[in-house]
């Protein structure tokens, strides 16, 4: 991480706090779990997004930056399952190793453009992406219609 000049700030879910308690930090990785930080708050201010399959890569998507998922247990086959088939249409990148993780690090820090999500892949994930949400609500309230 220090050699990318990248910091890792690590926000576990809110059903983790109590067996994340000794989540290990330095100055390239930082625990923010328990500091009070909206989710919402972190993503918007990261350039890239390292998930499992938590549903928080369907809100950064909207940000058109890179998604890598860093996939090191078996969650797909031994949980419940995800809304999304998205190693069909893959919203990001996909690793299964810290030597992968680090790789695409590397890709991203030297070809930030190139590893983001096409318009194409966003809207397969989000109908509405032309900033006229409110507009598209407003008329749907007031008109009982959505244009």
């Amino acid at each position: 991480m220090r050699d990318n000049n990248a910091v890792l700030l690590v926000k576990n879910h809110p059903n983790m706090i109590k067996q994340c308690k000794s989540f290990y930090s330095s100055d390239c990785i930082i625990d923010i779990t328990t500091k009070g930080i909206d989710p919402q708050v972190a993503i918007y201010h990261s350039d890239v997004l390292v998930t499992d399959f938590s549903s928080v890569w369907m809100d950064y998507l909207l940000l058109h930056r890179p998604i890598i998922f860093y996939i090191y247990d078996d969650f797909e086959h031994d949980d419940v399952g995800c809304h999304y088939d998205i190693r069909k249409n893959p919203p990001g990148h996909f690793c299964y190793t810290e030597d992968e993780f680090f790789e695409l690090i590397k890709r991203i820090k030297t070809d930030y453009d190139a590893m983001k999500p096409s318009d194409e892949i966003v809207g397969m994930y989000h109908k509405f992406v032309d900033g006229n949400s409110c507009e598209r609500y407003f008329n749907w309230i007031t008109n009982g219609k959505q244009e």
